[in-house]
């Protein structure tokens, strides 16, 4: 075994060695090694071998100049304790309690918050510090005596703990039933659901544009008057629609009850006199307060208040707690406290909670609840950014759903690349004095 020793000065390494035939035999260590390192310590590298079948190490001492013994074999074999983080979610205060050593005296514990391994060049702890962010913190304990280290140590605080416990504690933001989650994207419902939101209100250029954005331009007059949709007809990818379509084989029913407030599930004529059904081209409905979605859910229609396309008033969510509480569950990972927060949104649903993933599995799960929780909200191509999946996601888009006869959309697989991360700056602002901007690569 090799083992490295620090102290002041003056060590000398033996070792008592004890052979088959019973011999003891105690000899001063001759590969012993000192240097002096950068900080000034003396460093004693000693190697202590077996000896071979038979033989074993029966004990180890560090003498000091003076002739004190400073480690004793159990003492230099004995491992420092990893440090222990705590954190409180309701005041955000993070205590460490360093990790110890009878054989090696006092230790120093240092920690990061960026989630990267510490070293005795980071910050040491010594007193209790409070999070104004989410983080992941790291320690360590390191012998002030040998430089021997501890296990590192991690652990995911979050922020967003402390919302889920005001919202439980309030009992706001979140709809019990999917019945209830259906009359969220209803207008009169505004500002009772959402953390945050964009308001608007139905006046001429004060309505919600999604609507009239994300609707074919003709879905019928069973829906609303032609003229309040411009018709860009925001589809939903194939993969998207595949899950909120699939019925269970008995009922016949959707499995994800959210379906009927996501996308449309009316047979209706659209453009074209085609019928827009769940398996043809399906489009969100999730700001579309049409006619018939009022009058399912007991409301009267509005179509006489909607002037024009530009009077569309729901607000739109920037924050909603369903938000909130899948970013946790991605924190804090496959625990009992990330299941928690995911089945409760999934049994909503109707979908059956889950268990026992692993924590590459409970992180697709958060990711995929995220698509179809969020569906039509704006986080998807953030989400796929922030994890570096964007890139391989659309690719296999274009791959997977090209049904031409020449490869149109899969001709578009070269041009998506990470330059895609970011926005083209716009040209604008590029035209404001030559040379002033860069355009970003890619555009």
């Amino acid at each position: 075994m090799g083992k490295t020793l620090k102290g002041n000065c003056g060590f000398s390494v033996s070792e008592n060695a004890t052979g088959s035939s019973g011999w003891e035999n105690t000899t001063t260590n001759q590969t012993n090694i000192a240097t002096v390192n950068s900080d000034g310590d003396v460093m004693i590298s000693c190697t202590l071998e077996d000896g071979g079948s038979g033989m074993g190490i029966t004990s180890v001492s560090v003498t000091g100049i003076d002739g004190e013994t400073v480690l004793t074999k159990a003492q230099y074999l004995e491992e420092i304790s990893a440090p222990t983080i705590n954190y409180d979610p309701t005041t955000h205060e993070v205590n460490i309690v360093s990790g110890s050593s009878d054989a090696y005296g006092e230790v120093t514990t240092y920690y990061t918050l960026t989630g990267d391994d510490p070293t005795k060049t980071d910050d040491a702890y010594s007193t209790a510090f409070t999070l104004t962010e989410s983080c992941t913190i790291k320690a360590i304990s390191i012998s002030n005596l040998t430089g021997k280290t501890s296990n590192v140590v991690e652990r995911t605080t979050t922020l967003f703990k402390a919302v889920l416990d005001y919202v439980n504690e309030k009992g706001k933001f979140w709809a019990e039933t999917i019945d209830e989650w259906n009359h969220m994207w209803i207008h009169e419902n505004d500002n009772k659901y959402f953390i945050f939101e964009v308001q608007y209100i139905a006046e001429k250029d004060e309505g919600n544009p999604m609507v009239s954005l994300s609707v074919p331009s003709n879905p019928g007059t069973d829906w609303c008057a032609r003229s309040l949709v411009t018709g860009t007809h925001v589809y939903i990818e194939n993969g998207l629609q595949s899950h909120f379509i699939e019925r269970n084989d008995s009922t016949g029913e959707y499995i994800d009850l959210r379906i009927g407030g996501t996308m449309n599930t009316r047979t209706s004529k659209g453009e074209d006199n085609e019928d827009f059904t769940p398996t043809g081209n399906t489009f969100y409905v999730k700001f579309f307060e049409n006619k018939l979605k009022r009058a399912e859910l007991g409301y009267s229609d509005m179509d006489a208040t909607i002037v024009d396309r530009s009077y569309w008033p729901q607000n739109y969510p920037i924050i909603r707690l369903e938000d909130v509480m899948l970013l946790y569950a991605e924190c804090v990972g496959n625990t009992k406290d990330g299941y928690a927060v995911l089945n409760k949104i999934r049994t909503r649903a109707g979908l059956d909670p889950l268990s026992r993933l692993s924590a590459e599995e409970f992180q697709e799960a958060v990711a995929n609840e995220r698509r179809y929780e969020l569906a039509e909200e704006g986080h998807r191509w953030h989400d796929l950014v922030s994890k570096e999946q964007y890139v391989e996601a659309i690719r296999q888009m274009f791959e997977r759903d090209d049904k031409t006869v020449d490869g149109t959309y899969r001709a578009f697989i070269p041009r998506v690349t990470k330059d895609m991360y970011l926005y083209p700056i716009p040209q604008s602002q590029i035209e404001v004095r030559a040379g002033l901007y860069k355009q970003n690569p890619g555009y």
